[in-house]
């Protein structure tokens, strides 16, 4: 049997990519298995109603380029955004997404609690560990995209305002401000989903919390997560290219689109798709567990307290046995 993962054990830059593959060797298919019971029926209902509504959104397409009148074309297309169904999708998926990032969080917190001597991780046991943490882990998630929203939304507004005065400065402030701003939020929010999830935070506590814990390890959490997503991106652009080719090499020199053929395109996608993103889960999310138990080991020294803990327990022990 394979030595278990040390959650709480500082780690430098590859040892947490060596830490994470190793982990995703050891539990790939047990953290699957929670996967493909708790997050795969919400997800294909999510691909059923997208399925659907594919139809709609290829017809407003295509008959939009047959519509001379810009207005009209506008409004065509403007219809899409306002049916249900879309919205339905776009809510079925969140919830999906939501799932399938707490059962990766779950199970990363069932296997630490459980230790050396832990058992096999059940799908009910990552079930239970969810349901309790769920409510919290969505609110504040959707309470933060608010937040950052706002917080965007005023920098831009602020940017616009250089730009009216000074194009030129306005143009450099905005273009390198976006890219600190996206910097700073990827490398943030990664401690920060971590801390919401196994921490017991309130919701501006969290912001002080994941602060506390990035200070002096910045570069190499945003480093970390920008190799990860990296990885994740590429390993999903492979895989819609070979999908993607034959079918735009089919269409090359029609001169009409194939309806059917992009239905098809949308279904093998939808079917793909599940297979990439839970590989891309399991490897971006458990990549972001372990660094932020390694900073919480250079914050607080967790691991270090929990083995000098043990090593009293065990002289405690010997000493009754010695009376």
């Amino acid at each position: 049997m394979e030595k278990k993962i040390d959650l709480h054990k500082a780690r430098d830059f590859s040892i947490t990519f060596s830490d994470t593959f190793a982990f995703i060797k050891q539990n790939f298919k047990s953290i699957g298995k929670s996967l493909v019971m708790i997050v795969a029926p919400v997800y294909l209902i999510a691909s059923l109603a997208f399925s659907f509504f594919s139809v709609k959104l290829i017809q407003a397409f295509t008959g939009t380029m047959k519509i001379p009148n810009p207005e009209r074309a506008a409004q065509n297309m403007l219809s899409v955004y306002t049916d249900f169904r879309l919205w339905i999708t776009i809510l079925l998926f969140f919830i999906a997404v939501m799932l399938a990032v707490g059962v990766i969080f779950s199970y990363i917190n069932l296997y630490r609690k459980k230790g050396e001597t832990g058992s096999e991780i059940t799908p009910s046991e990552v079930w239970s560990e969810l349901w309790r943490r769920l409510p919290k882990f969505i609110g504040y998630s959707i309470g933060y995209g608010f937040f950052f929203i706002i917080g965007y939304l005023l920098l831009v507004l602020f940017i616009g305002l250089l730009m009216t005065a000074s194009p030129l400065v306005g143009g450099v402030i905005l273009f390198f401000g976006i890219l600190a701003l996206m910097i700073y939020l990827v490398t943030f929010i990664s401690v920060l989903v971590p801390v919401i999830f196994y921490e017991d935070c309130g919701f501006f506590e969290s912001l002080g919390r994941t602060s506390s814990l990035i200070k002096g390890n910045f570069w190499v959490t945003f480093g970390i997560n920008f190799v990860a997503y990296i990885i994740v991106s590429m390993s999903a652009y492979i895989v819609s290219l070979i999908i993607y080719v034959p079918i735009i090499l089919t269409q090359v020199g029609s001169t009409t689109f194939d309806t059917s053929t992009i239905q098809i395109l949308v279904v093998v996608y939808l079917v793909v798709l599940p297979v990439i993103l839970f590989f891309g889960y399991i490897f971006q999310y458990t990549i972001g567990s372990l660094n932020y138990f390694s900073l919480l080991e250079k914050h607080d020294h967790v691991g270090l307290r929990m083995k000098v803990d043990a090593i009293g327990d065990a002289d405690a022990q010997k000493t009754e046995e010695q009376y």
